[in-house]
C-alpha cells in the first residue's frame, strides 16, 4: 500500500517540478516587494497525488503561480482547511509542502487552520514546526495573523470525522478573551461556516469591526448572518467555484477580490467541448467580484443593494427589459418607458445610502419607498413613499409651489404621509430645507433614513427633508424610470429593527407576477398578419382603433401558452361613438330580461366591445363592454345552452364595477383546473365559475370587436387601450383540489 501511495507522490512529480520552474520563471528574488496589506485566501485545496484528480493539485499550483505573479506580493496568504484530500493522508500532506514551496522561497508566509478532510497528527507530521510549544489553545491549531490594519484569527473546527465542523469551549474563551481585548478590526475565520462555529455572538457584540471567513462551501458568497458580515470562499481546485481571494487592506476598510479561474462539478469536463455554458457563464459574472467592508463604527450593518456587475435582487416592475441595465459599476436608467425598478423583497426600517447622475439637465427620476409591488390601475407607479430625484435644471410651471428640483418627499396613489419640516404651499410634499443638489453631470449623495413610517433626507451629507407617519411603512424599494438617463452607484443598506408594522401598514406584495408588456413595443405578442399598424405602443400603453385590415383574426395573441395562471391587465374603453342597439338586460341567472312579449327586450346604448381571450379560444372570453350588467361576464359560456345553467349563470357578473367611459379599470383575472374568477376594480364579479370544456392550456389575447361599413360603426367597436398588464403561473391543484 505504502508503495502504491509513493508511486502516486512520484507520478505528481512532474506537476510540482513544472510549478517550481514556472515561479522561478517569475522570479522569486527578493526585488519583487511584499506588501503587508495585501493577503491572499485559499479553501478547501485537497491537495493529493491520486491520479484521477490533477485538477485538485493543478488548481492549488496556479493560485499559487498567480499570487507569485503579483507585484507587490501579499505578505501572507491563508489557507482556510481542508488541506488533505484523503482525509488526512501524510502522502497528501507531503504533496501540500512541495506546492507552497515557492511562496516560502518568495518569502510570502502561509498560515492553515483545519477542515473536516484533515488530521493534526499527520499534519504535524509533516510540518512539525508549525506545532507551537505553547499554543494559543492547548491541542488545536489557533493562529493569529497581524497586519498593520486588521488581524485575521484561525481557527481550528476539525472534529476529525464528521463532515460538520465545531468550535470546542476552550477555543471560544480565548476568542472571547482575543475579541475583548482587540484593537483594530479582525477577521475571524475557520473552514466552517457560521451555523457549525457558533461565534457569531461572540463577534456582532464586539466593539471593533468584525467579519467571518470560511471555506468548506465552495462558493463566492458575501452575505450578512445573525449581525456579521461573512464571505465564503471558493476552493482552490476542488470543485464549485474555482480560485482565490486578495485582501487589500487600507485604515478605513478591505476589499476582498475574487479571481475565479473555473467552474464545475463534481469535476472539471473532460474536454474543453464539454464545458457545459452556464459554467463559463458563472466564471464571467463572478471573475473580479468585490466585497467591500468598512471599518468605521458607523458603516456596520450595511450590505450592497446592487453586487455590481448585474440586476440580481432586482426585479421589473412595468418596464422594458433594457430599460434597467448594469453597466461599469452602475444601475442605469434609459428613462423609457417611465415606470420601475423593484426589489425582490420588501424592507421596513432601513438606512439606504446611494449615489445619483442625471445625463441630461432636467432630468427626473425618484426612489419609491414602501412600494406596492404592482402599480395602481391606470398609472405607471405603484402606492407608495416618492423621494424624489430631480436635476436642478427642472423646470416646469410650479417651480417651489408645488414641487422643488432638491429632494421633495411625497406621497403616492395613495399612501399616506405627513408632510414636516418645510412644506410646499399646496401642503402635499415635504420640501428640503435647503438646496444641494448638484447638476447634470456631476453625482450626489442620498441617505434616506426609514423608521416606524418616519422619513429623513440628507443630501450631500446634509440632512434637509423630513416626514412622518407614513403608510404603508413596510414595503418595496423602487428606483424610477421617467424620461431620461439616470444613474446609480455604490447602493447600501442597513436593515434596523422592526417596529412591528400592523397588516393594513404592509404594501402590497408583487406575489411572482411578471410583466407581459413592455411599455415600449409589443414584444411577446403576436400582432394579426396584415394589421398594418392599428395594434400599436401609444404614450406607453397598448392602443387600438379597431380598424386592423388582417384578413383574418384580428385579435392581439399572447406569443406564450399558460395554463393555469392569475392575470393582472388594466383597460379602458376610450370612447362610444356607437349606439348599439341590441344591449340588453342580463338577469341573475345569465338569462335576458323579456318584453310584455315574451322576448328578449333590446336596449339601445353607446356601445364600445372588447375582452381577454382566455386559453386560445374566444368562447372564453372575459367581456368589456358598456351592457347594464357590467364587463367582466362571459358571454360564450353565458349563452352557450348546452352548458348546465350553474354554469351560464356562473358566467354572469354579480356586481357591475366598470368605472365611467374613459377611466382606468383593472381585472385580476384567476384561471385554475376548469374554474375561472374575475375580480374588477377590487370587486369580485366572478367568484368562481367551473366550466366544463374550458381548453388545458392557450394563450391569451386581446380582443378585436367590431366593423366599418360605408365609413360607419356596424357593431361595437374595440375603441379600448391596456397596460400595466402582468401575469403569474401558478401549479396545478392538488386531486383534493387543495392549492398545494
Amino acid at each position: 500500500m505504502n508503495g502504491i501511495k509513493m508511486n502516486r507522490i512520484g507520478n505528481s512529480r512532474r506537476v510540482v517540478s513544472w510549478v517550481l520552474a514556472a515561479c522561478a520563471a517569475m522570479g522569486l528574488a527578493a526585488d519583487v516587494p511584499l506588501d503587508r496589506n495585501l493577503v491572499a485566501l485559499f479553501a478547501d485545496l485537497h491537495a493529493t497525488s491520486a491520479k484521477n484528480n490533477p485538477h485538485q493539485r493543478e488548481g492549488v499550483a496556479r493560485c499559487v503561480r498567480d499570487v507569485l505573479a503579483l507585484s507587490p506580493r501579499p505578505a501572507n496568504v491563508l489557507f482556510y482547511g481542508d488541506l488533505s484530500f484523503n482525509h488526512g493522508d501524510t502522502n497528501d500532506y507531503r504533496l501540500l509542502k512541495e506546492l507552497v514551496k515557492p511562496l516560502e522561497d518568495a518569502g510570502v508566509r502561509w498560515h492553515a487552520c483545519f477542515g473536516n478532510h484533515d488530521r493534526r497528527e499527520s499534519f504535524f507530521s509533516v510540518f512539525p514546526e508549525r506545532k507551537a510549544a505553547a499554543p494559543l489553545v492547548p491541542g488545536r491549531l489557533v493562529t493569529v495573523v497581524d497586519t498593520p490594519h486588521a488581524d485575521f484569527i484561525l481557527l481550528d473546527s476539525c472534529l476529525e470525522g464528521p463532515v460538520n465542523g465545531g468550535i470546542d469551549d476552550a477555543q471560544r474563551a480565548w476568542l472571547q478573551q482575543t475579541l475583548a481585548r482587540a484593537a483594530k478590526p479582525v477577521f475571524v475565520g475557520a473552514h466552517h461556516p457560521l451555523a457549525e462555529t457558533g461565534v457569531a455572538g461572540l463577534m456582532a457584540s464586539n466593539a471593533v469591526y468584525t467579519a467571518y471567513l470560511y471555506g468548506h462551501n465552495h462558493a463566492w458568497r458575501p452575505h450578512l448572518q445573525n449581525g456579521v458580515d461573512a464571505l465564503c470562499l471558493p476552493s482552490t481546485g476542488h470543485w464549485g467555484d474555482i480560485g482565490y481571494v486578495l485582501v487589500n487592506l487600507a485604515a478605513d476598510g478591505a476589499v476582498f477580490t475574487l479571481h475565479q479561474r473555473d467552474y464545475y462539478t463534481p469535476r472539471p469536463a473532460a474536454t474543453p467541448e464539454a464545458i457545459k455554458p452556464e459554467w463559463k457563464a458563472r466564471v464571467a459574472k463572478n471573475d473580479g467580484s468585490q466585497w467591500r467592508v468598512s471599518f468605521k463604527p458607523e458603516d456596520r450593518g450595511f450590505v450592497p443593494l446592487f453586487n455590481g456587475k448585474d440586476l440580481a435582487g432586482w426585479e421589473p416592475c412595468n418596464i422594458a427589459p433594457e430599460t434597467f441595465t448594469a453597466r461599469d459599476g452602475m444601475i442605469v436608467t434609459t428613462g423609457s418607458p417611465v415606470g420601475t425598478l423593484r426589489t425582490a423583497r420588501m424592507y421596513e426600517n432601513f438606512v439606504l445610502e446611494f449615489e445619483w447622475q442625471h445625463m441630461k439637465p432636467g432630468g427626473n427620476s425618484g426612489l419609491f419607498i414602501w412600494a406596492d409591488g404592482l402599480p395602481v390601475a391606470g398609472s405607471a407607479f405603484s402606492r407608495g413613499i416618492e423621494v424624489q430625484i430631480l436635476d436642478p435644471g427642472f423646470n416646469v410651471k410650479g417651480k417651489n409651489e408645488w414641487y422643488s428640483t432638491h429632494g421633495d418627499i411625497f406621497a403616492v396613489n395613495g399612501a399616506a404621509l405627513t408632510v414636516a419640516g418645510r412644506i410646499s404651499p399646496d401642503g402635499r410634499r415635504s420640501f428640503p430645507s435647503e438646496e444641494r443638489t448638484r447638476p447634470s453631470p456631476e453625482w450626489n449623495h442620498y441617505r434616506v433614513v426609514a423608521n416606524n413610517g418616519d422619513i429623513s433626507l440628507s443630501v450631500n451629507g446634509k440632512e434637509v427633508t423630513v416626514a412622518k407617519a407614513a403608510s404603508p411603512r413596510k414595503g418595496y424599494l423602487m428606483l424610477e424610470s421617467e424620461g431620461s438617463e439616470c444613474r446609480f452607484r455604490n447602493l447600501r443598506i442597513k436593515e434596523l429593527p422592526s417596529t412591528g408594522p400592523k397588516p393594513e401598514e404592509t404594501a402590497r406584495a408583487a406575489d411572482g407576477f411578471v410583466p407581459l408588456f413592455t411599455g415600449t413595443d409589443l414584444r411577446g405578442w403576436k400582432i394579426p398578419e396584415g394589421d398594418n399598424g392599428h395594434w400599436k405602443v401609444l404614450n406607453e400603453v397598448i392602443d387600438y382603433d379597431a380598424r386592423s385590415e388582417a384578413a383574418g383574426d384580428k385579435s392581439l395573441w399572447s406569443e406564450k401558452a399558460y395554463k393555469d395562471f392569475q392575470l393582472v391587465v388594466d383597460w379602458r374603453i376610450k370612447e362610444t361613438p356607437y349606439q348599439n342597439p341590441h344591449v340588453f338586460n342580463i338577469l341573475p341567472d345569465g338569462s335576458e330580461a323579456k318584453g310584455p312579449d315574451g322576448r328578449p327586450a333590446p336596449l339601445t346604448l353607446p356601445d364600445s366591445d372588447s375582452g381577454i381571450y382566455l386559453r386560445g379560444s374566444g368562447k372564453y372570453q372575459v367581456n368589456i363592454w358598456c351592457w347594464p350588467v357590467g364587463s367582466g361576464e362571459m358571454y360564450g359560456v353565458r349563452r352557450d345552452p348546452a352548458l348546465p345553467p350553474e354554469v351560464r349563470a356562473g358566467a354572469t357578473p354579480k356586481v357591475k364595477a366598470d368605472n365611467p367611459v374613459g377611466k382606468w379599470n383593472r381585472f385580476e383575472i384567476t384561471v385554475r383546473g376548469n374554474t375561472v374568477s374575475v375580480v374588477l376594480n377590487g370587486q369580485t364579479v366572478l367568484p368562481g365559475v367551473t366550466i366544463p370544456g374550458l381548453p388545458e392550456s392557450g394563450p391569451i389575447a386581446l380582443q378585436h370587436h367590431g366593423g366599418l361599413k360605408d365609413g360607419a360603426w356596424n357593431s361595437p367597436p374595440s375603441l379600448v387601450q391596456f397596460r400595466n398588464i402582468f401575469v403569474r403561473e401558478l401549479s396545478p391543484l392538488s386531486v383534493e383540489g387543495n392549492v398545494p
